[in-house]
């Protein structure tokens, strides 16, 4: 609120936002920014200049092309000294970032006894993520093939993974979108597996 209003959030007001639209520790959901804004937007008498504002102090043109936008934003509250180095890139640290969520809140399916898990974590109207995590003694591979979906895309530009996954090990399979958000989308999957003898 303080960039698109000028102005900071009282309490109340944001409390009120948090209890209004989908929240999740502290912070708005995916759908709950999307619920907010098309509260802004009726309030607005569906003026839709309300929103075009923010978008376009977001980063994006009329075309919803995004011309520029920052990454990410790091506040640092703290009483003591500190010092931010940077880093080089961390593959390994990056794919259990990728991996970590989707275990943590996604739905878990078992298959071989719990030797494989298919994790399936949904993002409301922004997508689906699919992780499986290797339980065995035995590499793994899993299929999962979501080309029966409806109007979606995966980050892997192909709608059916092949994975070879190592013991003990998990790999992220699909993240999937909508391929054109204007439009109804639905997404299915058929799965299988195999474990590769050493």
């Amino acid at each position: 609120m303080q960039m698109t209003e000028g102005t900071s959030m009282h309490d109340d007001v944001f409390e009120w936002i948090m209890n209004t639209f989908d929240s999740f520790q502290g912070g708005l959901t995916a759908d709950g920014f999307r619920q907010a804004y098309m509260y802004m937007w009726e309030a607005s008498g569906r003026d839709e200049e309300t929103i075009w504002r923010d978008l376009i102090y977001m980063g994006y043109d009329r075309n919803l092309r995004l011309l520029f936008a920052r990454t990410c934003i790091l506040a640092i509250h703290s009483e003591d000294n500190f010092e931010l180095h940077p880093n080089a890139f961390d593959a390994d640290a990056y794919e259990e970032a990728m991996e970590l969520p989707i275990k943590s809140y996604g739905k878990c399916a078992e298959y071989a006894d719990g030797k494989a898990k298919l994790y399936t974590r949904k993002a409301g109207y922004s997508g689906v993520s699919f992780a499986v995590e290797n339980n065995s003694s035995e590499t793994l591979e899993f299929t999962l093939d979501c080309s029966e979906s409806k109007n979606v895309m995966s980050h892997r530009g192909t709608l059916v993974a092949i994975q070879l996954i190592p013991p003990n090990e998990t790999k992220v399979m699909h993240h999937l979108m909508p391929k054109n958000a204007f439009s109804a989308w639905s997404w299915s999957y058929k799965a299988s597996m195999s474990f590769l003898e050493d």
